[in-house]
């Protein structure tokens, strides 16, 4: 997920504020004194936008606080991309009254409501970006004095955290390698009779060695010897003949 631009009006100091992350180079540093409003602006503003809460509270009534002091009603709108598809969600808070939400997608110069029930939208953006308010806060972004959060949860809290953020499929994972392993085993199994296959012509190759090597020490003299006999035996028939 890559954010495009947010907008917020009547949110904690900010009246009227929006930033276009689009014209911006990733990746994008912002600093500023403590109390500046760097983490309303970023990250409260961010997951109030999406989930409907903040100040690291999942809880709606979270997103209401975010209303500045006097006014009614605050107003925040984040434009989103993923799989480059633009999609913008628009929360309206209101202090004493259910908050309202819609989802859009954005094609070019138009524009397609996907949903305006906060169910849905709370949904569709969890099914989009596959993310929840614990995940998103526990691992994408960090409140202040939050920072050791994601590290006190359990070692299984935090692969579940990690598994969904990069919608990995554990079960696909596991039948691939098991699949991967059963071809290994195939593959070992083939190379061990390679193997086998080759031992036993290596200890022909040596036996056939030894042979050689008796008959040139005792058989190859002998013969020699016999063939010398023979010759001479073949010349004294060949005399007598004439």
């Amino acid at each position: 997920m890559k954010f495009r631009r947010i907008k917020i009006e009547n949110i904690a100091t900010y009246i009227d504020q929006e930033i276009n992350f689009s014209e911006l180079a990733y990746p994008v540093f912002v600093t500023g004194k403590t109390g500046a409003g760097k983490t309303t602006l970023f990250i409260d503003a961010i997951t109030a936008a999406l989930f409907g809460s903040a100040y690291g509270r999942k809880e709606r009534e979270f997103g209401k606080v975010l209303i500045m002091k006097g006014k009614k009603t605050g107003k925040i709108i984040l434009d989103f991309e993923i799989s480059n598809k633009i999609y913008r969600v628009e929360r309206i808070f209101r202090e004493n009254e259910v908050s309202q939400a819609r989802l859009i997608q954005i094609d070019g110069g138009e524009s397609r409501l996907i949903s305006s029930s906060l169910k849905v939208v709370d949904y569709k953006i969890k099914e989009l970006t596959g993310l929840t308010f614990d995940i998103l806060i526990n691992s994408a972004m960090v409140r202040q004095g939050d920072v050791y959060k994601f590290l006190e949860v359990s070692p299984s809290e935090r692969r579940n955290m990690l598994v969904e953020v990069l919608k990995i499929n554990l079960d696909i994972l596991k039948d691939k390698a098991k699949e991967k392993r059963q071809k290994l085993e195939n593959r070992i199994h083939m190379l061990e009779s390679q193997i086998s296959i080759l031992q036993r012509e290596i200890s022909d190759k040596e036996k056939i060695i030894d042979e050689i090597e008796k008959l040139s020490k005792e058989e190859i003299p002998n013969l020699e010897k016999k063939l010398v006999i023979i010759n001479k035996d073949i010349k004294k028939i060949k005399d007598e003949i004439r």
